[in-house]
């Protein structure tokens, strides 16, 4: 699998996805995420949508790679 939409599902826990090592680009908007570090270390990710979770914990950005295109919810991108 490289890519895989899971909008809007309510998913909280991302530790299952984290073996998915081909996966290029995941879509996980509107869900109930709150860590997203088990994804963050697929190394083939390219792109990681995760807008709409209201409670992720934001990283710092210097721990995610400058290869992956990523878009946080606000709260992770305001200043």
């Amino acid at each position: 699998i490289r890519l895989l939409k899971l909008d809007d599902n309510a998913i909280r826990n991302l530790l299952e996805l984290e073996r998915l090592e081909a996966l290029e680009q995941l879509w996980l908007n509107k869900n109930d995420i709150i860590d997203a570090i088990p994804v963050l270390g697929i190394s083939g990710l390219r792109t990681l949508h995760l807008q709409g979770n209201p409670r992720l914990q934001c990283q710092p950005l210097d721990r995610i790679a400058p290869t992956l295109q990523l878009t946080l919810p606000e709260h992770c991108t305001a200043p």
